[in-house]
């Protein structure tokens, strides 16, 4: 009797690789494959951008029956390369596949194996160490590396007080530091490639900045066994920049608030300076007492300056 054998396809490995891809999500992914063939196939730019646009918000039944017959003729074909064997896929197909992942809606990570530091203690941490002037940290949303291994970044960025000039770049993975190889690691490279002059971070190396990063993983990609730095993939870099970038979104605030005030300061000393001189003249042109015309242009100066605060403050809130 001969022994029966399971033929192996793309769409059966890919389920069973992937704890989070079901047959719905392999028939979404066709539909997927084929939206991005289709689209690719456009030839005015404007059009093809439009119906990127609709793919990123999940329209891509909508964008496939918009083609007519050639979308279900493309959907077909889509439909065979998921009964191929794995290893008769083309690099185009591959390709294919790896791209409208991209472009696919997946439930979160489980996260009961992580265990961040947490916004707060990472506040508490930094501020109660460097004493800095200013302070603030961000936790990101789980994510998921080599198509399933969860993981998750948490920054904290510190500015000013008693920290020294240049920035220092805090690394851990798992709330444990990591002392060494700092040029290799995925940390030190996202958080140096960073534009940081969009957030009036002008020289970054004479700036008094300290910058926390812990990478928390059931599974950190170290690069070596001393496990002194976090290798580079793909998705870690991309979420350590992401949230290095959302800290320094808001040092920039903290930075154009202060700028603000030392400029507005500056301008109500100008005027308060012409006060006294003013007052003599019109108390001469008016016959009022000096006192209470310096008086009342102190009052319009304060007003017209807490004006200009105000406004300040709530086109900040509503950026």
């Amino acid at each position: 009797m001969t022994k029966r054998t399971t033929r192996t396809t793309v769409r059966t490995f890919l389920i069973g690789e992937f704890s989070r891809i079901s047959d719905k999500k392999i028939d979404e992914l066709v539909q997927y494959i084929t939206a991005l063939r289709l689209i690719k196939g456009e030839e005015e730019q404007s059009v093809k951008e439009q119906l990127l646009k609709r793919l990123v918000n999940g329209e891509v039944d909508k964008i496939i029956a918009s083609f007519g017959k050639s979308g279900k003729k493309v959907l077909r074909e889509v439909r065979k390369i998921m009964e191929k064997p794995p290893k008769k896929l083309t690099w185009h197909e591959a390709e294919e596949i790896v791209e409208a992942f991209k472009y696919m809606m997946f439930l979160a990570p489980p996260t009961h194996g992580l265990r961040p530091i947490g916004d707060e203690n990472i506040e508490k941490g930094l501020t109660g160490i460097l004493r800095p002037e200013f302070v603030t940290a961000v936790t990101r949303s789980p994510k998921v590396y080599r198509g399933g291994i969860p993981f998750q970044v948490e920054v904290g960025l510190a500015f000013g007080g008693e920290l020294s000039s240049g920035l220092d770049i805090l690394r851990y993975a798992n709330r444990v530091p990591l002392l060494f190889d700092a040029g290799s690691c995925v940390i030190t490279s996202s958080a140096r490639n960073i534009d940081w002059k969009r957030y009036r971070v002008d020289d970054v190396d004479r700036m008094p900045l300290a910058l926390l990063v812990n990478v928390v993983s059931v599974h950190v990609p170290y690069t070596s066994t001393g496990k002194q730095s976090v290798a580079s993939e793909e998705e870690i870099y991309e979420e350590i920049r992401l949230a290095v970038m959302e800290v320094a979104r808001r040092l920039a605030k903290y930075l154009g608030g202060k700028h603000r005030k030392l400029y507005q300061a500056k301008r109500r000393k100008t005027f308060e300076k012409y006060v006294p001189e003013v007052s003599r003249a019109l108390s001469i042109l008016t016959g009022i007492s000096e006192g209470e015309i310096k008086e009342m242009l102190v009052t319009i100066i304060e007003k017209k300056f807490e004006s200009i605060e105000e406004q300040a403050v709530e086109a900040e809130s509503n950026a």
